[in-house]
Formats: C-alpha cells, sequence, structure tokens
C-alpha cells in the first residue's frame, strides 16, 4: 500500500524511529513494546510500567508522523491513536487461518503447526494489548473505517482496493 502510494510504511522502521527519538535501545523497545504488563509493589498497582511509558512515547511519536507526513502505521493502537484525524483511513485486513499459515510458512520457513500456534499467540497478544490500551476490542469492525478480508481478492488486489479508498477519502 504505502508503496502504491509512495508514501512511508512504519512497522520495524518505527522502532528505529522511537529509539531515535528517546534514546531507548532498539533491543529495548522491542521486548517491552505491545505487551500489557502491570506493576505491583506490595501487593497494589503502583504507577506505569515499562510498557505504559512506551505506549505513551509510541503514541505522541504516531501523532507526530502522522503530522508531518502521509504514512501507513502497521498495529500500534494508531487507529485509536488517530481516531480523532479526519485525514486518517483505518483499515483492519482479516483472512482465514489456512491463508495465514500458507503466508508464515512461507515468509518465515516454520512448519504448518508451529506457524498456526505463533499465529494464535500473537493475535491474543493484540488482542489483549488493544483492549488494554483503548478499552475496545481489537476485532470489533466498528473500531475501523474499513475491514476487509484480503482471501476474497488476495493480498495485491486487497492492496489496491485501500490504495482507492484512501485516494477516494483524500479527495472528499
Amino acid at each position: 500500500i504505502a508503496d502504491i502510494l509512495g508514501i512511508k510504511f512504519y512497522d520495524k522502521d518505527f522502532i528505529t524511529r522511537l529509539s531515535e527519538d528517546t534514546g531507548l535501545s532498539e533491543e529495548y523497545i522491542e521486548q517491552n513494546e505491545q505487551k500489557k504488563e502491570f506493576v505491583l509493589k506490595n501487593g497494589y498497582y503502583n504507577g506505569l510500567s515499562n510498557a505504559d511509558e512506551l505506549f505513551i512515547q509510541e503514541s505522541n511519536l504516531i501523532k507526530k508522523i502522522a503530522k508531518e507526513e502521509s504514512c501507513v502505521i502497521i498495529g500500534r493502537c494508531a487507529d485509536f491513536i488517530l481516531k480523532d484525524k479526519s485525514n486518517v483511513l483505518s483499515v483492519f485486513i482479516s483472512g482465514s487461518m489456512e491463508d495465514k499459515i500458507n503466508r508464515v510458512t512461507k515468509i518465515y520457513g516454520i512448519d504448518e503447526k508451529n506457524a498456526e500456534k505463533e499465529i494464535n499467540k500473537i493475535n491474543k497478544s493484540r488482542a489483549s494489548y488493544y483492549k488494554h490500551y483503548t478499552g475496545n476490542e481489537w476485532l470489533d469492525a466498528s473500531n475501523y473505517d474499513i475491514c476487509i478480508n484480503s482471501d476474497l481478492y488476495g493480498v495485491e488486489k486487497t492492496a489496491d482496493l485501500i490504495c482507492e479508498l484512501v485516494k477516494d477519502k483524500s479527495n472528499v
């Protein structure tokens, strides 16, 4: 999508940019981002956790990037963080487990059984993280401007459809 639109894509590059902006190491960010944790002291909740602090830093960077440039941001509750911006299109792409497993086995070389286990683990973590920081359900379609099942058209055509929607929205 970013390639088609000729704009910046933030996923793993986001970690590098956050590291540069905050002075935190990329390793620290990778180990602590998009995780939900609680800090307990003597059995009581005690302030912000590392993950909470990182979420605040990420949120600030997401807002800064969105203000500076058109871009594609993957995950990180960006749909929620930017929900009040009129020039944002939030998209949720779903697909069948079979299709996800096929992509993961091809891209990462993992066997099917472990691919499914890893997909389920990551999705459970994403849902928990999203709920913790937004109060919303990750899979709830009402959180997004559009939800699309990539099984119907395939990855390339799905990207083309999303790009058409972005172009339509920017002409409004």
